[in-house]
């Protein structure tokens, strides 16, 4: 993977990996064009919305923080062709891009990548 002369702090690195924990718009800004070879991107899923979830049989809150309060379809369609759009200036022409998600986003996610 080739930097630019920017500095990006990794989360975690190997000699073949790089797990990058930040945001993304500012993040990927710093890589030149066409120079990574996978990404995976795990976006927010929009379900912050005062709800609440059961994890191991236990009630929780929802809200993990502003970055991911329920949001329009609009928005998050807007949201998601902006880091898209990012990704694809920095994967190589042969790159893979994988994306996790939830039915409150995924579907954006695909029309995004089409």
């Amino acid at each position: 993977m080739q930097e630019s002369k920017n500095i990006i702090k990794y989360y975690f690195a190997q000699e073949h990996f790089k797990l990058i924990k930040g945001d993304t718009f500012r993040v990927l800004k710093k890589f030149e064009d066409k120079t990574v070879d996978t990404i995976f991107a795990d976006p927010p899923y929009f379900l912050s919305n005062d709800g609440i979830t059961c994890s191991r049989w236990e009630n929780g809150n929802r809200n993990k923080g502003k970055w991911n309060e329920s949001a329009s379809l609009k928005y998050k369609h807007k949201f998601n062709k902006k880091w898209i759009r990012e990704c694809y200036r920095i994967l190589k022409y042969n790159g893979t891009i994988w994306t996790s998600g939830t039915l409150h986003n995924i579907y954006s996610i695909g029309m995004a990548l089409e």
